[in-house]
């Protein structure tokens, strides 16, 4: 839609939606799914270190060398899809919206 209506360059649309959309699951995260009241500044820069990580390691790495060792492209992008979904998960739990434990 950006595309069309915003009149922008196919590769600028799709980083726009990117954006947009790592933006919003960080804000829907921090408030709905860990309810964190940490320092937001400290949990970005973490979540950007953690969405950086997961595009190396699963979108590119996982992905490519699974398809390169003959995994059929759909099938390689479905598994490293689930790996993603746990990765981010559990970088997100112990990570970016830990919680601290005082003792």
């Amino acid at each position: 839609m950006a595309f069309d209506v915003l009149r922008l360059p196919y590769p600028a649309a799709v980083t726009l939606g990117y954006v947009v959309a790592f933006g919003l699951a960080f804000v829907l995260n921090r408030v709905l799914n860990f309810q964190s009241h940490g320092n937001v500044q400290r949990q970005t820069g973490r979540y950007l270190l953690t969405v950086v990580a997961n595009y190396v390691l699963f979108i590119l790495l996982l992905s490519t060398t699974l398809e390169a060792i003959g995994v059929q492209f759909l099938a390689a992008r479905l598994i490293a899809g689930a790996c993603e979904a746990v990765f981010i998960y559990l970088m997100m739990r112990v990570y970016v919206f830990r919680i601290k434990r005082y003792r």
